[in-house]
C-alpha cells in the first residue's frame, strides 16, 4: 500500500507486529486509550490523536506529538476490514439426533 503524508509518498507493507517502509523493517505496537493511540516504532513512542470519525476515502488530519499531518492511505490496506462470519457450532451427533448425558 502507499501512505501519503503531506506531499511525501511511502511504500508500506504491514506484517503482523512489524511494518516495512521503503525496504526497512520497523517493530510496531499500538496502545489505545480513547481517541489517543500511542504508537511505538522500534519502542520509540508517538502520541497520535485520532479523529472521532474516519472518512471512507481521502486524507485525514492527524495530530502526531502535537504536530498536524495530512495522511492518506492508498491501496488495499486502506480498506476497512470486513466483519467475520460467526463460526457454526458443530455437534458430534448426526443431524436431527437427540443427545443426552448417560448416567
Amino acid at each position: 500500500m502507499k501512505l501519503l503524508i503531506g506531499d511525501q509518498e511511502f511504500d508500506v507493507q504491514p506484517a503482523g507486529d512489524a511494518v516495512n517502509v521503503a525496504g526497512t523493517d520497523y517493530a510496531v505496537r499500538i496502545v489505545q486509550q480513547g481517541n489517543i493511540a500511542t504508537v511505538y516504532v522500534n519502542e520509540k513512542p508517538f502520541a497520535v490523536q485520532l479523529p472521532s470519525e474516519l472518512p471512507d476515502e481521502g486524507a485525514v488530519k492527524l495530530l502526531v506529538d502535537a504536530k498536524e499531518y495530512d495522511v492518506e492511505v492508498k491501496g488495499r490496506a486502506g480498506a476497512r476490514p470486513r466483519p467475520k462470519a460467526a463460526a457454526k457450532k458443530t455437534s458430534p451427533a448426526a443431524a436431527g439426533a437427540v443427545t443426552a448425558q448417560m448416567t
